[in-house]
């Protein structure tokens, strides 16, 4: 499906809008196991990425967070859980983004 110029550059300015960049690196190969991962999860790989951050939060780290440092850490949780959603969502209505 080719896109037009205008969409993809309002895709663009709604990314920059709402989202923020990580870039991490990460042994060759270990990618593509970690798509496949998020795709038998219907995830798509940044929304797992998400879920496991906040998972090992909510397992291991938040009892020893200061609590203005909890408060924003429920803050990312609730933002993961939507972004989670629409990205199941978008897994569901196009298969792997």
């Amino acid at each position: 499906m080719t896109i037009s110029k205008a969409q993809a550059a309002a895709t663009n300015k709604y990314n920059k809008a709402n989202y923020d960049n990580l870039s991490i690196r990460i042994p060759k190969g270990c990618k593509e196991v970690l798509k496949e991962l998020a795709d038998a999860n219907k995830m798509s790989l940044a929304a797992m990425v998400m879920w496991s951050i906040t998972q090992a939060y909510t397992d291991h780290m938040e009892k020893d967070m200061p609590a203005e440092l909890r408060d924003k850490m429920d803050d990312v949780i609730m933002a993961t859980r939507n972004q989670i959603n629409t990205a199941d969502t978008e897994h569901q209505r196009y298969g792997s983004l």
